[in-house]
Formats: structure tokens, C-alpha cells, sequence
């Protein structure tokens, strides 16, 4: 599934994720996870959901960096 955002799956692999999201309420529930925390992150979605999200500044992404590597927070 994740693999599925990485990079385009062939037909088959599609239609068989497809059916199982179908059929899978916890895999379908992961995916919205997965989407939510790559939205979160700033980074795009795959073309076929034709959706841009906002991204984190440099500047911003720098901060939260710092911030990390000197522990803050703890």
C-alpha cells in the first residue's frame, strides 16, 4: 500500500489494491492515515488525487530541525 505512493502501480496491482480497500476497512482507515501524515509532512500526493496541500517554509522546517537536534521539548 505504501508502496502505492511511492511510485505508479501497474494495472493489476491497482485493481487488486482497489478491491481490497473495498473490502478492508482497516487497510482503507490506514491509507487515510498514511495520507494525512504525508499532508502533514508537506509532501505532495500522487497526481491522481489532482490535490495540492500547503508546505512547511524553509525557514519553518529549519526551526522544527534545530529544535529536534537540540532536544527541545524533552
Amino acid at each position: 500500500m505504501s508502496r502505492s505512493m511511492d511510485c505508479r502501480l501497474g494495472v493489476a496491482e491497482s485493481f487488486k489494491l482497489s478491491l481490497h480497500l473495498l473490502v478492508c476497512a482497516w487497510c482503507a482507515n490506514y491509507l487515510k492515515q498514511i495520507r494525512l501524515l504525508k499532508w502533514i509532512a508537506g509532501q505532495d500526493l500522487d497526481a491522481a488525487t489532482e490535490t495540492t496541500f500547503p508546505t512547511l517554509s524553509a525557514e519553518a522546517r529549519a526551526r522544527i530541525g534545530h529544535a529536534l537536534d537540540s532536544g527541545a521539548g524533552k
